[in-house]
């Protein structure tokens, strides 16, 4: 932590049935390399996590496919199409709303114990 108390940087190990990922992450330096994703031979690498522009995938081999797709002007159109579509038929996209709902309390709760395994506490977070 710094000495305000804000997280500078961190790495998370996530672990999954069948795999496991490890992210670092800092807030205070720059960082111009790719991300890349490492399977047990195969690498996929990216230019920009939060577009996905430049996508390259890495079999065993070293031969390379572009995986990534051209986006859109607005890189928030679609998930903007998406709500809308629910907002627009609740009924008739119910379980993809609940699936939704679901991921972002699994979201929220991974981020606090993030939060809370680096000893990071908010003012809202004390119990009266």
């Amino acid at each position: 932590l710094l000495a305000n108390g804000a997280d500078a940087r961190g790495t998370a190990n996530l672990f999954y049935d069948k795999y496991n990922v490890t992210v670092i992450f800092g807030k205070n330096a720059n960082s111009y390399l790719p991300s890349e994703f490492y399977g047990l031979k195969e690498t996929i690498s990216t230019s920009n996590i939060a577009e996905l522009e430049h996508v390259t995938y890495y079999d065993g081999e070293g031969q390379t496919e572009n995986i990534g797709e051209t986006p859109d002007d607005n890189p928030m159109i679609r998930e903007a199409q998406d709500f809308a579509n629910v907002i627009n038929d609740p009924v008739g996209n119910h379980v993809i709303y609940n699936q939704w709902f679901q991921l972002a309390k699994q979201v929220n709760q991974t981020l606090f114990d993030l939060r809370s395994s680096a000893g990071i506490e908010f003012p809202a977070d004390q119990k009266e």
